[in-house]
């Protein structure tokens, strides 16, 4: 006999959406020195969906999306803005779910791929002709945060560093590290 005060499916108290937020330093260049080094002070707002999920795992496809003022010459006025657009599929652990009501700590390994744009430069080449340049890339990225804080409500604090590569020549590379707050979302 069915009882019928009872629900068929479980509830759960986690939602399937992800949600962090802060500011982060990327740096860029070429992996040979052909070209300028350039950095972006930016801001980043990281919306995910929840794929797998426990109170102390969580499976998570995010859009770290981070948009700033990029330059490449600390001498000059130079400077563009730029964006920072990868899509990633996260592991993260303990805190760094936002799930956690008892854990302290946690980490978040990740991997993907995206499309980078700091900026132009202009150059001389070897026939004394300016040429310009994009620092502009699609490539992969991989990702490492860890995570700590011990609010209720499943709020964290978070470091996060990426790295990536291009996937053609000539090869650029980006390098990222950040300060963000994990949204939780305990109800």
């Amino acid at each position: 006999m069915l009882n019928a005060d009872r629900p068929l499916i479980a509830q759960s108290h986690l939602s399937l959406l992800y949600l962090r937020g802060g500011v982060n330093l990327t740096c860029s260049g070429y992996n040979n020195y052909t070209g300028p080094f350039f950095y972006m002070p930016s801001v980043n707002l990281t919306p995910g969906f929840r794929i797998l999920q426990e109170t102390d795992f969580a499976l998570v496809m995010t859009m770290p999306v981070s948009i700033g003022k990029s330059t490449y010459d600390f001498w000059t006025d130079y400077s563009t803005y730029g964006i920072d657009v990868p899509v990633m599929l996260e592991f993260n652990l303990g805190a760094s779910t936002g799930n956690s009501r008892t854990t302290g700590n946690g980490i978040t390994i990740g991997a993907g791929a995206g499309y980078l744009n700091l900026g132009e430069y202009t150059y001389l080449d070897d026939s004394d002709m300016y040429q310009t340049r994009s620092m502009d890339f699609w490539g992969y990225r991989f990702c490492f945060g860890y995570s700590f804080g011990k609010d209720p409500n499943g709020d964290r604090t978070m470091v996060m560093i990426n790295y990536g590569r291009s996937f053609t020549g000539p090869l650029k590379y980006t390098f990222t590290i950040g300060l963000y707050l994990i949204m939780g979302n305990r109800k």
